[in-house]
């Protein structure tokens, strides 16, 4: 709760997606949902409803929502009787005041009023309306004492563009906002792609958990693909 905003940057693969999930489902129902002073109200964002993976009958694609959908409908789940699931949105079963609603990023139609957490996936291609709609949904959460906005994202091709994962970026690597959590998984800048060994020393640094078959994959992968695109 120290933190007013954070952002992941790490590669594709690592787990970005399902964490913020897991912080969703816990702002919405879980201890902290408690302490705000209004019904939760998660606001999750991403470029389109089909990234984010909008619930489409029995079906959940891929993306936060879609995680979020997994983890509340799992047999196991402790919360699976207590709430209702719908295309866009998640409420509580009995009617109690709260909801996780997922929004497109598409400016001016997608204000999500005062959000207790605000989540953006894969912010790095935010630009135009997408950025013009995390201004204003990240702005609302600073109209209530204990509201946040958290991204996580790969890293972007729009380097010194006005996209919203660069400006986090570049936020974070500043390091001068204490109240500003940024956490990123990334290779020496100065990284020899050239020297196998060096580089699957730092595909394990980036990808913690990876397993040796995908480890090799990536390594051979560097020679398959334009150097700008397998460094991002």
């Amino acid at each position: 709760w120290w933190y007013d905003e954070g952002y992941f940057e790490a590669p594709s693969g690592v787990g970005k997606t399902q964490e913020l999930a897991w912080i969703a489902c816990e702002a919405f129902a879980g201890a902290t949902a408690e302490t705000v002073p209004a019904a939760p109200n998660v606001i999750v964002q991403a470029n389109s409803r089909e990234q984010a993976g909008e619930k489409k009958g029995d079906d959940v694609a891929e993306g936060i929502f879609g995680r979020i959908v997994q983890v509340l409908t799992h047999p196991r789940c402790p919360l699976n009787e207590f709430v209702r699931v719908m295309e866009d949105r998640v409420v509580f079963a009995d009617g109690r005041p709260g909801r996780i609603r997922l929004i497109p990023a598409k400016g001016s139609t997608t204000d999500g009023g005062l959000p207790t957490l605000y989540l953006g996936d894969e912010v790095q291609d935010w630009t135009g309306q997408a950025y013009d709609a995390y201004v204003r949904n990240s702005k609302g959460t600073t109209k209530t004492r204990m509201s946040r906005t958290l991204s996580g994202s790969t890293p972007g091709a729009y380097v010194g563009q006005p996209s919203v994962g660069w400006d986090l970026h570049s936020r974070g690597e500043r390091g001068d906002d204490p109240r500003f959590l940024y956490r990123t998984l990334a290779a020496p800048a100065d990284l020899d792609f050239t020297d196998k060994t060096a580089l699957r020393d730092a595909l394990i640094d980036c990808n913690p958990g990876i397993d040796d078959r995908r480890l090799e994959r990536l390594v051979r992968r560097v020679d398959q693909i334009p150097l700008a695109d397998f460094k991002r």
